[in-house]
């Protein structure tokens, strides 16, 4: 009796597991014919499958819409073998050496999206045309100004090993005027050092002059040459100080010679010379307990 009842339980189930795949095809499957479809190589649509109804000859001519299809849906098809739709073509922001895949779709759909030096390759390598239109149809860019300066930067989110690009007026009205996003941090350097670090702007003014023995607080806003790079080499404005700034001696004497003067702050923490000591204005140093750095080191 119970076996009986265990073949009954598995009977059902098995008629429901049934109807559930039945369900999931889509209701443009069931109208009649039909064709799924993918992007070439899988890279147009990261192995995405979608239900077109019609055949793959008129779509062209029909534009019917396209339908995604889950794992389940497709399996409930009976897992037919997609239609590849070939990429139409590749393409670049004007200024840029990132590459991006198009493809328009019959629906009226365009899309795009970043291609990887090796699926350039593997491509053929094309060459990219140029095409103002890739912002708007979703590739990830990023238009921002730092709280220093009016110009725009235009970073791309698909190809974020390239620099962020200073855009012209004319560049930017190409685009059609896009949003904006303002940086809370500024670029600065000091009129005595080279050093460009960014900051928020709440940080600039009179120097305080800490007396805490904990060095390199702020290294971190300190920008090496390749990060100013990246972000477009956008130009320093140059301060007198900031809040955080500080030059210290060695308050434990034979450490380090005597007159010997360090700064620690946004711009590093590193030995000062006598002229950028002047430069800066000849601010009384502050004896702290500080560890022995070579001459002109910078340990951030």
């Amino acid at each position: 009796m119970r076996r009986n009842r265990l073949v009954a339980a598995l009977a059902a189930l098995a008629l429901t597991a049934a109807y559930s795949a039945l369900s999931a095809a889509p209701a443009a499957a069931q109208d009649g014919e039909y064709f799924v479809v993918k992007g070439a190589n899988s890279v147009a649509s990261g192995d995405r499958l979608y239900l077109v109804a019609g055949t793959p000859e008129d779509w062209a001519s029909t534009g019917a819409p396209k339908q995604y299809l889950t794992y389940e849906a497709w399996s409930a098809l009976g897992s037919p073998s997609p239609v590849v739709w070939p990429v139409d073509r590749y393409a670049s922001l004007p200024w840029s050496d990132g590459i991006y895949w198009e493809i328009n779709w019959p629906d009226g759909e365009t899309w795009a999206g970043g291609v990887t030096y090796e699926q350039w390759v593997v491509a053929g390598r094309p060459t990219p045309v140029d095409d103002l239109r890739l912002c708007k149809l979703g590739i990830g860019c990023d238009i921002s100004r730092w709280a220093t300066s009016g110009d725009l930067y235009l970073t791309e989110y698909q190809h974020q090993s390239l620099s962020a690009h200073r855009l012209t007026y004319g560049e930017w009205e190409a685009l059609g005027f896009p949003a904006v996003t303002t940086n809370r941090m500024g670029v600065y350097k000091l009129p005595w050092t080279d050093a460009v670090f960014q900051l928020d702007p709440s940080y600039i003014g009179p120097r305080s002059q800490s007396t805490s023995n904990v060095l390199g607080v702020w290294c971190g806003a300190q920008l090496s040459y390749s990060e100013w790079q990246h972000f477009g080499s956008p130009a320093p404005q140059t301060v007198a100080s900031t809040t955080v700034d500080r030059f210290i001696v060695n308050g434990q004497p034979g450490w380090v010679p005597d007159d010997w003067i360090f700064y620690d702050g946004p711009a590093g923490y590193f030995h000062v010379s006598a002229a950028q000591w002047a430069a800066a204005g000849s601010p009384a140093p502050t004896a702290i307990i500080a560890p022995v750095l070579p001459e002109n080191q910078v340990s951030c």
